[in-house]
């Protein structure tokens, strides 16, 4: 038996799936194809055949690619902070949110004329 460790750019499913086909062409079970969330400093793993991990790695690289070869194309679409913690992406974008509405809304009182309230604005009779 071997361990196949899901990487992080991997789909999880589409990883499952391919090992569950593989074991197919086999010959052996569906149950061969044990996973393992937690072990092994992995999110998700999987325990199957020597034959079934060494032909998973053959092909792996074509189906997955682990980079962007085009930086313009990372840069342009991927979302922002997709490296980091989930919360900690999601605070760092309701910040520049925030920031960026209060500037807006600076910028537009700021161009209003505003009236005091209590002021007489009407003119003096003579």
């Amino acid at each position: 038996m071997e361990i196949v460790i899901v990487n992080t750019h991997e789909p999880d499913h589409e990883v499952a799936q391919r090992l569950l086909e593989l074991a197919d062409e086999k010959g052996y079970d569906a149950p061969v194809v044990e996973a393992q969330r937690g072990e092994h400093d992995a999110n998700l793993s999987f325990r199957v055949p020597d034959d079934v991990a060494e032909e998973f790695e053959k092909d792996r690289a074509n189906r997955w690619p682990s980079k962007i070869e085009n930086v313009t194309e990372k840069d342009a679409q991927q979302p922002a902070g997709l490296d980091e913690d989930a919360v900690a992406a999601d605070n760092v974008r309701a910040a520049q949110e925030a920031a960026t509405t209060a500037a807006t809304t600076d910028d537009q009182d700021a161009s209003q004329t505003r009236k005091r309230p209590g002021k007489a604005t009407e003119k003096p009779k003579e």
